[in-house]
């Protein structure tokens, strides 16, 4: 489920998407899928698709069009807990392949599984990563005074 046809190469269908996303790695799936018996049409599209996923994962996201789609996921479903004042406070992104950004709250144990694959999916759709595995990290506010 990453984009790159990885289920046709034996090799690297157990790889972790870090791994699959190097350099060498796919070098060495462009390799083997102008091996296969296809039509050089469909190895083309697949060795451009690949080298965009690669760049596309490599992307860096500025800090303000994040927080903007944060913001606009934030307001269309607040991340709402009973009792519980959630706030979300700004996020930015971490490193590249596969795309991180830390999102830093005043209390991550007030967001559950549901609005963080919520806040993943908005994200990933809003700056267009859609063909890509992305990770939200939750960091509380406080943790950088404690540290």
């Amino acid at each position: 489920g990453f984009g790159i046809p990885v289920a046709l190469v034996p090799e690297v269908e157990d790889a972790k998407a870090e791994n699959v996303l190097s350099p060498v790695r796919l070098r060495e799936i462009q390799t083997l899928i102008r091996r296969m018996p296809v039509p050089e049409s469909v190895v083309e599209a697949i060795l451009k698709l690949s080298e965009h996923l690669y760049e596309r994962c490599h992307t860096k996201i500025s800090t303000a069009a994040l927080n903007k789609a944060l913001k606009r996921a934030n307001e269309e479903r607040s991340p709402t807990r009973t009792g519980a004042n959630v706030k979300i406070y700004y996020a930015t992104q971490t490193t590249v392949a596969p795309p991180t950004f830390t999102v830093f709250v005043n209390d991550k144990r007030f967001l559950n599984k549901h609005y963080v694959r919520y806040l993943t999916n908005r994200l990933r759709d809003e700056l267009e990563l859609n063909e890509l595995p992305i990770r939200l990290e939750l960091r509380d506010k406080l943790e950088d005074k404690t540290e």
